[in-house]
């Protein structure tokens, strides 16, 4: 009994870990894609500098999550331990149901003595910038995405499934005014907490991140499309936003582990002037293997901090 309760958690967690992996291996493993071309000596080499790239690219989302933590629990944090906390749980988001990666962050926010309120506040906060870094992406670099995918595609979906969306809508609102008419205390009180020139700092600077990420990893997917074929300036705006704005649904879209298949559908669909539909899929497939290793390999780079802190 003594031994569970000393080592319990870490067995759980080694436990997730190896799920983990076991999910990854078999995703890459499905991945439909020829691997005697990956496996050329200079594509491997290509390969690795994008997965350092794209490591650092990411990383500062842990920056992003230090400081909501920060804001919300009204103290320093300290940058080793967040970092950690937050690598170590990352690779939780190719699990099925897409959430495990904040099942770790929320124990850790737990001992800062942030409430489970406040830790939805945090993940709130988070995906709300973040969406909004995507769209502003896809805005300013190419609003023909937005309108090609919210308008044509989206504006379809709603359509088919007008009458359960609205009635959705509406029974969302009155739950919403409900509890801000019962609540209206309380809900002022938050939104005074909140909704403060302090938002405001940290709203650009986790945007200023999210943006930069985004624009990285877009750059790196254009990138792996022009070792196919010759693409334009214009082009690789285009790409860029494709995939912040998909990288984004994918990410929210529950039940979807790390958004595998859902941003691939995505870019398929918004990529589809860029160049042939076997090329697009081949250059994701290689930008996600990438991608993949990249969140390992700052998995890595956490479990070597806390060996470090705890050695």
């Amino acid at each position: 009994m003594l031994f569970l309760k000393k080592y319990g958690i870490k067995i759980i967690g080694y436990i997730i870990m190896a799920v983990t992996f076991y999910f990854l291996v078999n995703k890459i493993i499905s991945f439909d894609v020829d691997y005697s071309y990956i496996l050329q000596p200079m594509v491997i080499i290509k390969m690795i500098v994008m997965v350092l790239i794209m490591t650092i690219a990411i990383s500062g989302w842990s920056l992003n999550w230090k400081w909501i933590l920060e804001f919300l629990a009204k103290q320093s944090v300290n940058k080793n331990e967040s970092f950690t906390v937050f690598a170590k749980s990352n690779l939780g988001k190719y699990l099925p149901g897409n959430v495990m990666q904040y099942a770790n962050r929320n124990i850790y926010g737990n001992k800062l003595g942030l409430s489970q309120i406040q830790l939805a506040i945090s993940s709130v906060i988070e995906l709300g910038l973040q969406g909004i870094s995507a769209i502003f992406v896809g805005m300013i670099l190419s609003r023909e995405v937005l309108r090609k995918y919210l308008w044509e595609y989206g504006g379809n979906f709603f359509l088919q499934h007008a009458l359960i969306l609205s009635l959705v809508l509406v029974l969302v609102s009155v739950v919403l005014i409900s509890i801000i008419f019962v609540k209206r205390k309380q809900v002022k009180s938050l939104l005074g907490q909140y909704i403060n020139k302090s938002m405001i700092i940290l709203a650009t600077k986790v945007v200023f991140i999210d943006i930069l990420a985004l624009l990285v990893q877009g750059a790196l997917l254009a990138y792996v499309i022009s070792w196919f074929v010759s693409i334009s300036s214009a082009n690789v705006l285009l790409v860029i936003s494709s995939f912040a704005v998909a990288w984004f649904v994918g990410f929210v879209v529950p039940g979807a582990p790390g958004g595998i298949g859902i941003r691939e559908a995505m870019l398929t669909i918004l990529l589809g002037d860029v160049c042939s539909t076997s090329i697009i899929l081949l250059a994701i497939i290689i930008h996600r293997i990438v991608s993949i290793f990249a969140d390992v390999m700052l998995f890595a780079i956490g479990v070597l901090i806390a060996q470090k802190k705890n050695g």
